[in-house]
C-alpha cells in the first residue's frame, strides 16, 4: 500500500480514533498525542491488514492503555476535585449510536471510568460505546475473548453501580439550560434556585492553578447565591458567557474581556432540574479550548466591579473609607482581608448588614464582637489606627465574609499582638493560616520586630494554625493560655 493511500485511510478514520482514545484518556491532548502516534505506526508499518479500521483501532488502543498506566499515579496526587479535559464537540458521529457516544463522554460518565482498570476502560470502551466484536477487542488487548468478555462484565458492574441518569428528552434540556444560563447572566437567585435540584452539586476542578470553590458547593440555596454574585461583575467587565455543547451536554464557555478561556461549565440535568454542575478552571486543561485567561487578575477586576454600583461612572468603596483612606485591602491566593473603620465596625457590633453585605450566617463570633469593640475603644482613645486595626476575612471567589483577624492595638517596642477566628462553616481549609500569613507580611512591612498570639491549652487547630504561620510556643500567660510568637527580621 502506498503512502498516500494509508494517509487517506488514516484521514477518513482519525475522528473515530480520537474518539477512542478521549474516551480511554479523559484527556484532549493526550488522545491527539495518541493518534499522532498511530499515524506514525501506520505509516512505518509493512503490516496489510484485512480491516484498516479494527488495526488502527487497536493501536490507539494499546497507545491508550499504555498512557493511561502512568496518567492514573498523577491523577492519585491531583490536588482536589479531578475532571476530564471538556470537549466541545465529538468529531465522531454515528447515528445509529448517538446516545451511547453522547453518554460515555459525558463528564459524569468520564469520572465514573476512573474507576476502571486501564485494560477494563479499553474494553468497555470498545465493546460498550462502539460496538466492536469480541475477536476484534481481543486482539486489540492482546486477551482472549473470553477474558474480554469478563473484563466487560466487571466494567459494567463497575459503571451501574454510580451510572448517572440524564435528561433523554435533548430539547427539553436545551431549554431548560438557556434558562439557566440567561438567571445566571442577570444575577437572578430566585430564578437559578427554581431550575435546580434542592441537593444540586457544584464543584470546581482549578488543580491548584486557579481560584477554587473547596470540595464543592451542596444545595440549591448556596448553589443560586454563589452563581448570583458571580456573572453580573463578571459580564460588567466585558467578560462573555458562551453557551456551548460541552461533552455532550449543555454547557458554556466563559471568555474574559479579550476573548481569553476562562472556565468551562458543564450542567447534568435530569427530571426538569440540574442536579450536578462541573467547572474546569485548571488552565492546564484548557488551552486547546483557546487562549487562557489570567484567572487571578481577572479574579480582582471581578472583585473590584462587585463593589461598584451598576452605574460604572460612579466608584463606592466597601463600607466608608474616609477615616482611613491610607489602608487598604490585602489580598491573598484565595482570601480578601478588608480593614474596617469606625463606621463599619459599629454596625458589625449591631448585626446590620449592608446592602453589598454577604456575611455567612455565623458570623460575627462573639470573638469578632469583642475585637471590634476594642478596635473602636482604641480608635476613641488613641485615634486613627492605621494598618493595625481589624480586617474582615473575605472568601475571594465568592465574596462571602467568612470570619475576621486583626491587630489588638497599635505596637508597643516593636510588638504587636494579633487575634483571628472563622466562622465554624469555613473552619478546616487553612483559611486562618493564610490569613495569619498576610498580617505577619504586613508586620514585616511596617518594621516590626515581633508578633505574638495566645490561645487556649485544649485549641490545637489553633495551635496548628500558628505554627503553620512559623509561630513557636514561648510560655503561659496568667490566664493560663499558650502563648505563641514569631520573630520577624528587618533589613
Amino acid at each position: 500500500m502506498i503512502r498516500s493511500e494509508k494517509a487517506a485511510q488514516f484521514e477518513e478514520l482519525r475522528p473515530l480514533l480520537f474518539s477512542i482514545a478521549y474516551r480511554i484518556l479523559s484527556s484532549v491532548s493526550d488522545a491527539e498525542d495518541a493518534v499522532q502516534e498511530t499515524w506514525l505506526r501506520w505509516d512505518s508499518s509493512t503490516t496489510t491488514p484485512t480491516s484498516v479500521k479494527a488495526f488502527l483501532s487497536a493501536i490507539v488502543t494499546r497507545v491508550s492503555i499504555n498512557v493511561l498506566n502512568s496518567a492514573r499515579k498523577r491523577r492519585e496526587t491531583y490536588p482536589g476535585p479531578w475532571f476530564p479535559e471538556p470537549l466541545l464537540g465529538d468529531p465522531y458521529q454515528d447515528p445509529e449510536r448517538s446516545a451511547e457516544l453522547a453518554d460515555s463522554m459525558s463528564m459524569a460518565a468520564l469520572v465514573l471510568m476512573e474507576r476502571l482498570s486501564p485494560l477494563e476502560r479499553a474494553v468497555f470502551v470498545l465493546r460498550e460505546v462502539f460496538d466492536f466484536d469480541y475477536n476484534e477487542i481481543a486482539r486489540a488487548v492482546g486477551r482472549s475473548e473470553a477474558a474480554c468478555r469478563q473484563l466487560v462484565v466487571r466494567a459494567r458492574r463497575h459503571m451501574d453501580t454510580g451510572r448517572p441518569r440524564f435528561e433523554a428528552d435533548r430539547e427539553a434540556r436545551d431549554q431548560l439550560a438557556e434558562r439557566f444560563f440567561d438567571a445566571f447572566s442577570e444575577g437572578n437567585v430566585e430564578g437559578l434556585r427554581d431550575l435546580l435540584a434542592a441537593d444540586v452539586t457544584m464543584v470546581g476542578d482549578s488543580g491548584g492553578n486557579a481560584p477554587q470553590w473547596g470540595s464543592g458547593i451542596l444545595g440549591a440555596e448556596k448553589v443560586s447565591r454563589l452563581l448570583a454574585t458571580l456573572a453580573p461583575p463578571f459580564l460588567r467587565i466585558g467578560g462573555s458567557v458562551e453557551l456551548q455543547q460541552v461533552n455532550g451536554h449543555p454547557g458554556a464557555v466563559l471568555r474574559d474581556q479579550e476573548g481569553r478561556v476562562v472556565n468551562t461549565l458543564t450542567l447534568e440535568i435530569f427530571e426538569g432540574q440540574v442536579q450536578t454542575i462541573r467547572a474546569v478552571m485548571n488552565p492546564d486543561k484548557l488551552g486547546h479550548v483557546g487562549p487562557v485567561a489570567d484567572t487571578w487578575a481577572l479574579l480582582r477586576d471581578t472583585q473590584e466591579a462587585r463593589r461598584m454600583p451598576t452605574d460604572p461612572g460612579v466608584r463606592r468603596p466597601r463600607g466608608d473609607a474616609s477615616s482611613s483612606p491610607a489602608v487598604t485591602e490585602l489580598q491573598t491566593e484565595r482570601l480578601t482581608l478588608h480593614p474596617v473603620d469606625t463606621a463599619e465596625a459599629e454596625r458589625i457590633i449591631a448585626r446590620r448588614r449592608g446592602c453589598e453585605d454577604r456575611w455567612m450566617e455565623d458570623y460575627p463570633l462573639d470573638g469578632d464582637l469583642y475585637a471590634l469593640t476594642a478596635f473602636l475603644k482604641a480608635s476613641d482613645t488613641h485615634g486613627d489606627q492605621g494598618p493595625f486595626r481589624y480586617y474582615r476575612i473575605i472568601r475571594a471567589v465568592d465574596g462571602w465574609t467568612i470570619g475576621g483577624i486583626g491587630f489588638k492595638g497599635k505596637p508597643s517596642n516593636g510588638s504587636v499582638e494579633i487575634g483571628y477566628g472563622l466562622a465554624p462553616s469555613a473552619r478546616g481549609r487553612r483559611y486562618a493560616a493564610e490569613a495569619a500569613h498576610a498580617l505577619v507580611a504586613l508586620g514585616r512591612q511596617h518594621g516590626l520586630s515581633r508578633i505574638f498570639a495566645h490561645t487556649d491549652e485544649d485549641n490545637v487547630a489553633s495551635q496548628r494554625t500558628l505554627e503553620r504561620v512559623g509561630f513557636t510556643r514561648t510560655g503561659v500567660n496568667d490566664d493560663a493560655e499558650l502563648v505563641y510568637a514569631i520573630d520577624l527580621v528587618t533589613t
